[in-house]
């Protein structure tokens, strides 16, 4: 854990729970993709940087889940960096708060606003062109969050952030956390066909060849909805059809899991509406949806 590997001549990352991308600007100075999850994580960056004689002259941000921002503010109190993020979620990164009250759908309770979906807030920019190092370009990744982005180095290294889950997740749960269904699948469809040399998700293996595991996050993107559908074969209120996937799905509810799965639900609700597969109705002052 938090071993440096190298991916080509100007890419590496630290493997760890949500990996750290490393690119080169120069011999002497780096710049940070995402910052891990928490002060732990930041201090073994910053060691690692230290221990190679890099200085950390900025840090981009793939998307601002706390698992890929807590970090940030250490190393900027530390180093004075810069940090850069998608326009769309420099607000969260700023106010780390926002981001649990848009999973929760309001001023989330005081457990879901520590541990893993902490970060301290810190002052960050958006990701322009004018920014970028020479050399790295940015890979727009939308739809587990609205305005996620993956960066593509020259000499063939794609960091994937959060676009595609792991098998292991696949596996365990068969729901990652998603923000916008539609958007969601067509990243995926996407990296199905990119060409790169090699591929960096936060969560999964590197690997020479994403299509595979793009096409499982496909399939099982897609069979999250048609599990809905079939238990919305009635009319169901949205909170009866969560309690419905966590039994289907063999899961135990705890407050993490309803923030974030239930977040995920109502995304899947609101693709298949969109869809005219599924239509909302009030009954007796309560709302239900129900499979068209």
């Amino acid at each position: 854990m938090y071993e440096l590997i190298k991916v080509t001549d100007r890419f590496y990352f630290v493997d760890c729970p949500a990996k750290i991308g490393i690119y080169k600007i120069s011999e002497s100075e780096i710049a940070l993709i995402d910052s891990g999850n928490n002060r732990g994580a930041a201090s073994k960056v910053l060691r690692i940087a230290e221990e190679n004689g890099w200085h950390i002259g900025m840090i981009l941000v793939t998307h601002a889940h706390c698992d890929h921002i807590g970090g940030c503010y250490h190393i900027q109190s530390r180093t004075g960096c810069k940090i850069y993020a998608p326009r769309g979620e420099v607000g969260a990164v700023t106010h780390p708060p926002r981001e649990n009250a848009i999973l929760y759908g309001g001023k989330p309770p005081k457990e879901l606003s520590r541990g893993f979906l902490f970060a301290e807030p810190c002052a960050a920019e958006p990701i322009t062109a004018e920014i970028l190092p020479e050399g790295l370009s940015v890979l727009p990744l939308p739809g587990h969050t609205e305005d996620q982005y993956g960066f593509v180095t020259e000499d063939g290294a794609v960091y994937l952030a959060d676009a595609l889950a792991s098998e292991k997740t696949l596996e365990k749960y068969g729901i990652p956390y998603v923000y916008d269904v539609g958007k969601y699948l067509e990243t995926l469809e996407r990296i199905v066909s990119m060409r790169g040399a090699q591929y960096v998700p936060a969560h999964s293996d590197m690997t020479a060849d994403i299509a595979p595991l793009a096409r499982k996050n496909i399939e099982s993107t897609e069979a999250l909805a048609e599990a809905i559908l079939e238990e919305a074969a009635a009319p169901i209120t949205p909170e009866a059809l969560l309690s419905r996937i966590f039994e289907r799905y063999g899961l135990r509810m705890s407050l993490e899991q309803y923030l974030l799965i239930g977040s995920t639900l109502r995304s899947y609700i609101t693709y298949l509406s969109e869809q005219d597969r599924l239509t909302y109705t009030v009954i007796d002052n309560m709302l239900y949806c129900v499979k068209k």
